[in-house]
């Protein structure tokens, strides 16, 4: 009749999920209050024969007895891999012996209304009750990125937390930095994700100087495949030593380098190459570093290592990981680096040249001559990147103040500001080529320069109103700054007409079975005659294995919560768009609806079949309605302004947080 923790095996029938998951909690040492489960076969009688309930509850008190007990459902349908189902059945806490049997009834008849009056496939777990110091939640990797380690927690009983009745302190955190919560390890809980191989919601309680764990169910939001690219990271990522990796610029023309690609960045940023050597040009004192950093296929840089090239007094490795003079060994170098990139005079025959060599054509040569026009050619096409930043940046901050946007303004006519001279050439015989970024085995079709600009009437009813002095110095500006880009443009497509002539001596040179096998050498190892021939196999294999897996753009030693002061907070990644209405609107199905909320409760779960997005005023990450939300793509945004009339049609962005305003009423 009753199933006592002792003799509850994973074969036990009538039990679920939820049971056997505190079953294998106290199996593993985990502090786990007493518990008894009955089974479905005995839920069935005491709904068709409210009479038996009374010896039941006589055996409890008899067979085990507490002070005080917890009354929870264990269904078939929670806490399964792919549905939490998170507090959406009925638990009754702190229950005298006496009480038992009207418990035991209303967690029977809130499962009976969840099935539908369906066959419920409701077992109950009994608990002893602990009467919580402290409670919580732990998420063993955030819900929605999915690597920090998350608690939730607050002074008072944890359905507190969890319900939506008060606001718990939030602790985030990598698992490697080893903090402590109100002098506990949090370790424990990264033993339990370690035991069931998988991210958990964790809820948790201390009592005196105890720890308990009351439950553990998987995080449905994280696949097995994210699971599998967390675990690689923290086997790869350094446990000890600082760090600071990012997807940057240099991450963009090339986000999964082969090894080839791989070896020709390097060389690119190496002693001589060619931005050392256009640095040099400009009197900019830069010291090669080793900045690329390979994970998990993609490429990252290391910002630390980056920094120093130029800026060798300056650090990223601090508290918020932004640049801060660290040393003064070298500021000297670094004052002089500054001063000469604020200063830069233009090249006046830069055009000319990066025209000529788009030009050129290339006839028959060598894989040492192709690499050597290759490296030479990007010494222009870096030299125009860096004048088209700088005019770009001057542009910035030039509208800063002046309400017109600096997208609108690069689509404009660089004609419309200023009568200087454009120097404009087309390209002629570039349809043969292949590729859009550095990897060498990109054969996408390439995007020819196409630009055609279009002055909207905003800029020009700006533009008209600004004085005849202001107009002047600005057209200046602004001409440079949209000319400039398509300056990089024509960068890029010299760097693609590089990469196809490299590609086509590579494929004619490789003597494998698959020709493009030998894109997983390096430029060394193919100058050398390949010393290992079987190499490319292993790497092969390894590149292929991870090539789909999509890491995170930053990768920090510690974690750092970020957007701390923006205005709204999307908790739950999705997108949509709909009229804005309050909880007393909803009860029609016929057409969906985004809810405007005070709190992120569980009961607003009734409503998920007709609104497709929620604005709440209050919220924590780890409140289960975000947690069904996120099972359910609906989007869920943190926003404590209010001042969006209902019936607003408007479209929000979970990501981020937007909310736009479509039309009101």
């Amino acid at each position: 009749m009753i199933l006592f923790s002792d003799n509850i095996k994973n074969t036990s029938e009538g039990i679920w999920n939820k049971t056997r998951q505190l079953k294998k909690l106290i199996d593993i040492g985990m502090n786990v209050p007493d518990f008894i489960a009955i089974p479905i076969h005995i839920v069935e009688k005491l709904q068709k024969n409210s009479l038996q309930i009374k010896d039941l509850c006589d055996a409890i008190r008899r067979d085990f007895h507490q002070v005080s007990y917890a009354v929870r459902s264990s269904s078939l349908d929670e806490d399964m891999e792919n549905s939490s189902m998170a507090w959406q059945y009925h638990t009754e806490l702190g229950i005298l012996p006496e009480c038992l049997e009207d418990a035991i009834i209303q967690v029977i008849n809130h499962g009976r209304w969840q099935w539908k009056n369906k066959e419920s496939n409701l077992s109950i777990i009994i608990q002893k009750y602990i009467q919580a110091d402290y409670a919580g939640v732990c998420f063993t990797r955030n819900p929605i990125a999915g690597y920090e380690i998350v608690f939730e927690y607050h002074l008072w009983i944890w359905e507190d937390v969890v319900s939506g009745k008060v606001i718990p302190e939030i602790l985030s955190f990598y698992p490697h930095e080893n903090k402590k919560i109100i002098g506990f390890d949090t370790n424990i809980f990264q033993k339990i994700e370690a035991i069931f191989g998988h991210p958990q919601d964790i809820e948790w309680c201390i009592h005196g100087s105890s720890l308990y764990i009351l439950q553990s169910r998987p995080i449905t939001t994280i696949s097995k495949e994210k699971y599998q690219e967390i675990q690689f990271l923290e086997q790869h990522l350094p446990q000890e030593d600082d760090y600071f990796f990012e997807k940057n610029e240099i991450s963009e023309i090339a986000p999964r380098p082969t090894p080839f690609t791989c070896s020709l960045i390097e060389r690119i940023y190496w002693e001589n190459g060619p931005i050392m050597n256009v640095y040099r040009k400009h009197n900019i004192d830069y010291m090669p570093q080793p900045i690329l950093k390979i994970i998990g296929n993609k490429l990252y840089v290391n910002r630390e290592s980056e920094l120093h090239t130029l800026l060798p007094a300056y650090s990223v490795l601090n508290e918020k990981y932004t640049p801060k003079i660290s040393s003064i060994q070298w500021i000297w170098r670094t004052i002089r680096n500054i001063f000469w990139t604020v200063f830069l005079k233009e090249d006046n025959q830069l055009i000319k040249k990066l025209k000529i060599s788009l030009e050129w054509q290339y006839n028959s040569i060598s894989f040492d001559d192709a690499l050597g026009q290759f490296l030479k050619d990007y010494e222009l096409i870096f030299e125009t990147n860096i004048f088209a930043s700088k005019y770009l940046k001057k542009l910035e901050l030039l509208i800063k103040n002046e309400g017109i946007s600096l997208p609108e303004l690069l689509q404009s006519d660089p004609i419309f500001f200023s009568d200087e001279e454009i120097v404009s050439f087309e390209i002629k015989n570039l349809n043969w080529l292949q590729g859009n970024t550095l990897e060498i085995s990109d054969t996408t079709e390439t995007a020819l320069w196409t630009k055609e600009y279009l002055t909207s009437e905003v800029v020009k009813n700006w533009w008209n109103t600004l004085p005849e002095w202001k107009r002047k110095w600005y057209g200046i500006h602004i001409s440079r700054g949209i000319i400039y880009q398509q300056y990089r443009e024509y960068g890029r497509l010299l760097m693609i007409k590089n990469m196809n002539s490299l590609r086509n001596i590579l494929i004619e040179k490789s003597k494998f079975e698959e020709k493009n096998d030998i894109f997983f050498y390096s430029t060394d190892e193919i100058l050398s005659g390949f010393p290992d021939k079987n190499l490319h196999k292993k790497r092969k294999e390894k590149y292929e294995e991870c090539n789909d897996w999509n890491l995170p753009n930053k990768l920090t030693y510690r974690f750092i919560r970020e957007n701390k002061n923006q205005k709204n907070i999307g908790i739950s990644p999705w997108k949509s768009e709909w009229y804005l209405v309050d909880e007393p609107m909803l009860g029609n199905q016929e057409w969906p609806k985004i809810l405007k909320t005070q709190i992120l409760s569980p009961d607003l779960t009734k409503y998920f079949p007709e609104i497709v997005g929620i604005i709440s005023e209050k919220w924590w990450l780890l409140s289960h309605l975000a947690i069904m939300a996120r099972e359910r793509n609906i989007p869920v945004i943190i926003s404590s302004a209010f001042d969006i009339p209902l019936w607003s049609y408007i479209s929000i962005d979970g990501s981020n947080g937007n909310i736009q305003i479509i039309s009101e009423r």
